[in-house]
């Protein structure tokens, strides 16, 4: 992994560069959509677009019925697994909130130019379509 990860960063100007300007196009398409969006945080490295609806169900059939790949809450909410139920958690209310409303896109610099335009396309259409 280190091997790997040492060629990694020989290009991580540019992929950083990418992948924040994916992020402000999703930002600026989706601004006046009813979707909850957030404005960027680049202290991290963002690799997906999370993006908040009412419906997350129906967002997410339409769009991956268009081809668009979406995943919810990575990871799942930890404080269900077994391993962690008997932690106090106040219910994690902001947590199981954006778990069952959120999902992501991605915006990676592995995703080719032409298939950030569709996608762009498909979340104009079904997002801005479902009001």
């Amino acid at each position: 992994n280190a091997c790997f990860g040492r060629f990694y960063f020989r290009d991580w100007e540019k992929m950083e560069k990418v992948r924040k300007g994916r992020y402000e196009d999703l930002f600026e398409l989706l601004r006046d959509s009813s979707a909850k969006i957030y404005e960027a945080n680049f202290t991290c490295s963002p690799f997906v677009f999370p993006i908040g609806v009412k419906n997350v169900d129906e967002a997410a059939s339409r769009l991956q019925q268009r081809g668009v790949e979406i995943r919810t809450l990575m990871g799942g909410a930890m404080h269900k697994h077994p391993a962690f139920k008997h932690l106090e958690n106040n219910d994690l209310k902001n947590t199981e909130h954006i778990g069952s409303s959120h999902f992501f896109v991605g915006i990676h610099q592995t995703i080719a130019e032409e298939h950030h335009r569709q996608v762009k396309t498909i979340l104009r259409e079904v997002l801005y379509g479902m009001a």
